[in-house]
């Protein structure tokens, strides 16, 4: 599996729950415990997990990995 299709499925695998969340702090700890334990390479990895600590509201989150499948696909959004 190359890394972008690594990536890519770790973000496919936690999407549905993020968008499930009910708070900042609950998508956080879905995206850190995914991220956490998937096989990212970890600059990858530390990268993410740095910006999702930036956000600062629930539609952040929700935007950040929708944008983050897209850029992973090739189709990334502005």
């Amino acid at each position: 599996m190359s890394k972008k299709s690594s990536r890519l499925s770790v973000l496919r695998a936690v999407v549905q729950k993020v968008f499930s969340a009910k708070t900042l702090d609950e998508a956080r700890e879905l995206m850190r415990k995914c991220l956490e334990s998937s096989k990212v390479n970890a600059k990858d990895k530390q990268t993410m997990l740095d910006e999702i600590e930036r956000i600062k509201t629930l539609g952040g989150i929700y935007r950040y990995i929708a944008n983050a499948i897209l850029a992973y696909e090739g189709d990334k959004a502005i």
